[in-house]
């Protein structure tokens, strides 16, 4: 399937299609006192399937909203390229040191620009920017029931690699999901930030790879196995 066009956007520098190796040292740059750590996977309990399906970082302390702050980053299985294909970011706010919902809201637009859709709630808000295959972003009143399909979340809560989860998009590349969630309803401060940032258009055809490799490692490993006497 034709790729994407790249988009330039990324979580405290850390983008999709990253090495392991590039997201490391790019949560170092961020805080080197984050701790990580791995989660392997395997397919169909074939050891040639075998890979680091996704790293969690976090800070040493936690906040009343979860992680102070915690990085998720998601990578396919064999014999697709290991790289990036979700990050995810949760940060947590120590109770008087909340910054304003409108200042987290402003940056937020700093960095990724006007939203293509956005929901604004008493005890949380959503803002979302997609872009499309050419790297053109979406703005319509659809984006947000067709894009919105990875809300982001603390990373250690997400028990499994989003590339299995089940989710589509609807003609979404690249989007940005942000959720700022307020101290009380309709509060002027912020409780937590989570930001999440992915591109599942390629995502049945990662799956299909794996499947195809999974079988065949099953089926080469069978067939060094002798038939039994008849």
């Amino acid at each position: 399937a034709p790729q994407a066009a790249a988009v330039n956007i990324d979580i405290v520098g850390i983008k999709l299609g990253m090495t392991l190796d590039e997201v490391k040292r790019a949560i170092q740059a961020h805080s080197p006192g984050m701790k990580i750590d791995e989660q392997n996977g395997i397919i169909n309990n074939q050891q040639a399937t075998a890979y680091m399906s996704w790293l969690i970082a976090r800070a040493g302390k936690g906040a009343p909203a979860g992680s102070a702050d915690a990085i998720g980053v998601h990578f396919p299985p064999p014999p697709n390229a290991h790289r990036a294909l979700f990050v995810e970011r949760f940060t947590g706010f120590q109770t008087g040191q909340q910054p304003l919902y409108d200042a987290i809201k402003d940056a937020l637009i700093k960095k990724f620009g006007p939203p293509s859709a956005l929901r604004e709630g008493p005890g949380d808000s959503d803002l979302l920017w997609t872009f499309n295959a050419t790297g053109v972003q979406i703005i319509d009143k659809s984006t947000q029931g067709r894009c919105a399909k990875f809300p982001p979340t603390d990373p250690p809560a997400r028990g499994q690699n989003i590339l299995f989860n089940g989710y589509k998009t609807q003609g979404c590349n690249a989007t940005v999901y942000a959720r700022i969630g307020r101290a009380t309803l309709n509060s002027p401060l912020t409780h937590y930030l989570s930001v999440s940032l992915i591109d599942d258009s390629q995502f049945e055809e990662i799956r299909q790879t794996s499947a195809r490799f999974a079988n065949q490692a099953t089926r080469d490993t069978a067939s060094k196995v002798g038939v039994p006497k008849l």
